[in-house]
């Protein structure tokens, strides 16, 4: 009698397949096992019926896999604040795993993970002291943990209309080639009021008691609403209150406010107030005065003060008269600035008219006298001089009711901080009564431009896989008060990256154009390497002007 002796060998393999974005679980859990029996009957020649068996077991294997949800959300941000997004990790794998997190931000902003520990679904004050985590802990199969990204925008309103892309990660330890990403952007959006020329005044050199009418308006900028805003005037003891606009209300005896509420993203606020002079100010006094605005950005309270204006009060009986009292003139490093002022003499004979300056950033300034009268400096005015051997120069004899139109000249010196002001007092006095001199006033802001360059990448993960293609963005910006002239930009394409051809595009002011490669503003120069590198004109960039230059590359 033969015997037949059957094996049976069964070999189950488990496939880790990457985690996507979908949700993914691995199957059965780990340590499962799973026992296999092979049964044979049969008969022998001689008439016996025999039974066989063999069996054989076997263990799953762990394999890991996690998921995040929701895994993208878009969301708007505040200046000063917290950006905080909810996201639910799953284990999906089929055995207990410990996530690691990590955190790439576009615009380098501080990530900060914490655990729902309150369970409420909101980050709390009990979820911020229980203190970051860095890894979810033994997570089991098929478990869930409620956690919290927190990313802190930073308290600056240049930052306007600023998009960040954070690409957060949990990877296993157990397989750390298993990760799950999700992504998470936000704009910034935020109110911007300026307030460094909203404040005017209508007579720069009152005679007492005036009135004087000062004026206060600018515009939010921004692209959210200054809410809660309120507009202070803190009056000058030398003032009493007449009147004001806008719903202005004087509190106490020398405060002037302005309850305004809301001001929306392109809306403007204008206010006004007017006052009277106390009759014993000396002729020559100079007033200033500023006013504020207090608003909330966001959660954070903002306080900010306006520009001064200055009065030069004319008491009763002067003898000089000078014209105007105060003027305003913007310009850009090595400029030339010229006032022109009419000084009078109101006295009752001839005088000489001293003329002198003081400015507040040591400015070097000429006077001339402007012979054409048509407010331009050019070659018939003439240089002033000293004729009467008093220190400085002068006007010369001017006769009773006789005017003389000068020009103050002065070039504007190199500065670094854009909307630099110099405040110079012109100042004219009569030879015969010194005591009776009038001055006016040039406030002289010098711009600059102000850039910023943000380089940002997409997708924006911390690992990509040869071949994969990346989209490269430049964002630029004139935030300064004067043009930048022959902007460029040039981005070198990385060692281990391909530009992708005729892929550069262009967005500004609204509207987006492509371009083929050495074409119109795109030049695809080389460099030693033989890399290919970006380069892009712009030319004039404006204040206040943003864009952006995007191009394609291919990971070798």
């Amino acid at each position: 009698m033969r015997t037949f002796l059957f094996r049976m060998l069964l070999k189950i393999f488990f496939v880790a397949l990457p985690v996507a974005n979908s949700l993914f679980a691995a199957g059965t859990p780990a340590g499962t096992v799973i026992t296999s029996r092979a049964i044979v009957r049969y008969t022998s020649s001689t008439g016996g019926h025999y039974t066989v068996t063999s069996e054989v077991q076997m263990i799953v294997e762990q394999i890991a896999a996690a998921n995040l949800t929701p895994a993208s959300q878009r969301t708007t941000a505040h200046v000063g604040n917290f950006t905080v997004f909810p996201l639910t990790l799953i284990n999906s794998g089929n055995g207990t795993d410990n996530f690691t997190f990590n955190s790439t931000s576009s615009t380098g902003r501080d990530v900060a993970v914490f655990k729902d520990a309150d369970g409420s679904g909101s980050l709390t004050q009990q979820d911020t002291l229980a203190g970051r985590v860095t890894s979810s802990g033994a997570l089991a199969e098929d478990s869930t943990m409620k956690i919290f990204v927190r990313i802190t925008v930073p308290d600056d309103e240049a930052l306007n209309n600023q998009i960040d892309n954070t690409s957060f990660t949990a990877v296993s330890k157990f397989d750390t080639i298993r990760s799950a990403v999700a992504s998470l952007h936000s704009t910034v959006h935020s109110p911007i009021i300026h307030l460094q020329s909203a404040l005017s005044v209508d007579n720069p050199s009152p005679t007492v008691p005036g009135p004087v009418t000062f004026a206060l308006s600018f515009t939010n900028t921004g692209s959210d609403s200054a809410t809660h805003l309120v507009v202070t005037e803190k009056l000058d003891s030398r003032f009493s209150f007449v009147s004001a606009t806008g719903g202005g209300v004087l509190t106490g005896t020398d405060s002037v406010v302005w309850n305004s509420g809301s001001l929306g993203a392109g809306a403007s606020l204008a206010v006004s107030f007017t006052v009277n002079l106390a009759t014993n100010i000396p002729t020559g006094t100079v007033i200033s005065d500023s006013m504020n605005v207090a608003f909330n950005d966001g959660t954070l309270r903002r306080s900010k003060a306006s520009n001064s204006v200055s009065l030069s009060v004319i008491s009763a009986h002067e003898i000089v008269s000078v014209s105007p009292q105060s003027a305003s003139i913007a310009k850009e490093p090595l400029d030339t600035v010229v006032y022109g002022m009419m000084i009078k003499n109101i006295g009752a004979s001839s005088d000489v008219i001293e003329v002198s300056s003081a400015s507040s950033r040591a400015l070097v300034w000429k006077f001339y006298r402007d012979a054409n009268l048509n407010g331009v400096l050019d070659a018939s005015d003439l240089l002033l001089t000293n004729t009467n051997g008093f220190a400085g120069v002068d006007l010369g004899s001017v006769a009773s009711g006789d005017s003389v139109h000068v020009l103050a000249m002065t070039t504007l010196p190199m500065v670094s901080v854009d909307q630099t002001t110099d405040t110079t007092t012109f100042t004219f006095t009569p030879v015969s009564r010194p005591e009776k001199f009038r001055s006016s006033t040039g406030i002289t802001s010098i711009n600059i431009p102000v850039i910023s360059l943000q380089l940002s990448y997409f997708p924006a993960v911390p690992q990509l896989p040869a071949g994969s293609e990346v989209h490269y963005s430049i964002q630029y910006s004139n935030t300064g008060h004067a043009s930048a002239s022959d902007f460029q930009i040039s981005d070198p394409v990385p060692d281990s990256a391909e530009y992708v051809a005729n892929s550069v595009l262009w967005t500004t002011g609204g509207q987006s154009f492509s371009f083929n490669d050495n074409e119109g503003p795109v030049l695809i120069s080389e460099s030693a390497s033989r890399n290919k590198i970006v380069n892009f004109t712009v030319g004039a960039l404006p204040p206040a002007t943003t864009g952006k230059v995007e191009f394609r590359a291919k990971i070798k």
